[in-house]
């Protein structure tokens, strides 16, 4: 599709931009923004605002409005509001006070989006107004690419994505490095190739217990996109293998068929393996398609298309995401078009909720890192369920929230266990959401 032709030539005045949030993400809309014709950063809001200002000042946006307050930011005139906080309470107190000023909203605080991106994607068309995942990271670029399979008419079995880092092999050293950090692995070569792949990959994650296959991140992605399709899990944890990417329509498919799911239509991440002279996944997306004639998916796995070994399986995909350097077709599908980059109508399907993994006392809290990822915590899919105590509550719910009584190990946090923020508007969010 030529987008330009979609979303037509530069608006006689920019659409003004604001900009909750300035870390790697905000940094590279910024770049992005500053060098297109139809946008205009029209300020940011970011807590460490002596950072942000040299951070502007090096991109030559030092006139940039700068503010610590997002009420701030959003009593300027805007068309779009950029929430990349990543503070879930934030976020949505953020969204609903643009709703409020008539701007519309791209949410990239993913953990917001996660627990109640449908019931923000409610408010804001109650006010005639847009509410979007963003093009730039995973969950936006899945749904584009699920649509497209499914408008060209491929049947869909499967889609989902690589994780944020690749393991590699070097045959040379017979090391594996993943992260930065490189360990001696001589016998990770034999688990390169031979033998059924399901019980090979197995065997490589059990040769690389070190390597995290599946994280908080990867489950908060995933679940916004159950939460704007029809795709389902295939188990609580997902699968996570460490494949190379060729290896991925025959894993991604039916047991019956010798892959790992249990039935189609189902989402699931992979950790890409390559050697350091291959290119990366990068983190992109994929689909499976079925693969409906034989002579023509014989002719394109001859051009170096993924087919499966047995010839009934394909992928599809996209390897890559650019974070903010492609949040601004997500910016003028909403602004000139009144368009998500989402689904038309997302529905909270499923809940990324919180497991036990470690005791608990009255009083104690499980604490977030910088990759929002909560200590003694597990993330899990699960359908979602209305608001009750005994009910499971959501992973980002429960960061930092005291425990009201001694909580066990080994089984899903429940509203009840936990003393909420009942102030706050992600609350209030969550309570009126609709299952």
């Amino acid at each position: 599709m030529d987008f330009q032709k979609l979303l037509g030539p530069p608006q006689t005045q920019p659409y003004r931009v604001g900009l909750a949030g300035f870390g790697e993400f905000g940094r590279s809309l910024a770049v992005q923004v500053k060098a297109h014709p139809c946008l205009e950063l029209a300020g940011v809001c970011d807590l460490d605002r002596a950072a942000t200002s040299s951070a502007l000042a090096g991109l030559g946006l030092e006139d940039c409005f700068l503010t610590k307050r997002s009420n701030d930011l959003i009593s300027r005139p805007l068309d779009m509001l950029v929430e990349a906080t990543g503070d879930t309470k934030a976020a949505a107190a953020n969204a609903l006070a643009a709703f409020a000023a008539g701007i519309h909203v791209a949410m990239a605080s993913k953990e917001a989006d996660s627990m109640v991106g449908p019931a923000l994607h409610e408010e804001a068309r109650k006010r005639g107004l847009v509410h979007t995942p963003i093009y730039g990271d995973q969950p936006a670029l899945l749904i584009a690419l699920l649509g497209y399979a499914r408008i060209q008419g491929f049947e869909v079995v499967a889609a989902g994505k690589a994780s944020e880092y690749d393991l590699v092999f070097d045959p040379a050293s017979q090391e594996l490095t993943w992260k930065g950090e490189t360990r001696a692995s001589p016998d990770f070569a034999g688990l390169w190739t031979g033998g059924p792949l399901v019980e090979r990959c197995a065997r490589r994650a059990a040769a690389a217990p070190w390597v995290e296959r599946i994280n908080a991140s990867d489950i908060c992605e995933m679940t916004i996109v159950l939460n704007h399709t029809d795709l389902m899990p295939d188990r609580p944890m997902l699968h996570g293998p460490i494949a190379r990417p060729g290896e991925v329509p025959d894993l991604f498919k039916p047991e019956c068929d010798g892959g790992l799911f249990t039935g189609e239509g189902r989402i699931d991440v992979f950790t890409c393996l390559r050697r350091p002279d291959e290119a990366s996944f990068a983190g992109g997306v994929f689909v499976i398609v079925r693969c409906t004639d034989d002579t023509v998916w014989k002719m394109l796995a001859g051009k170096g298309h993924p087919v499966s070994a047995d010839g009934k399986y394909a992928m599809i995909y996209n390897p890559q995401h650019l974070l903010g350097l492609e949040v601004p077709l997500t910016l003028l599908l909403a602004c000139q078009k009144g368009l998500s980059s989402g689904a038309a109508q997302p529905r909270q399907r499923f809940d990324m909720v919180a497991r036990v993994m470690q005791p608990f006392p009255k009083g104690a809290a499980a604490a977030m890192d910088h990759r929002h990822v909560l200590a003694g915590i597990q993330a899990e899919i699960t359908a979602a369920r209305p608001y009750r105590d005994s009910e499971p509550a959501p992973y980002y719910l429960a960061a930092h929230a005291p425990m009201r009584q001694d909580v066990a190990s080994g089984g899903l946090l429940r509203h009840g266990d936990i003393v909420l923020d009942r102030e706050s508007e992600l609350y209030g969010l969550f309570r009126q959401r609709k299952i």
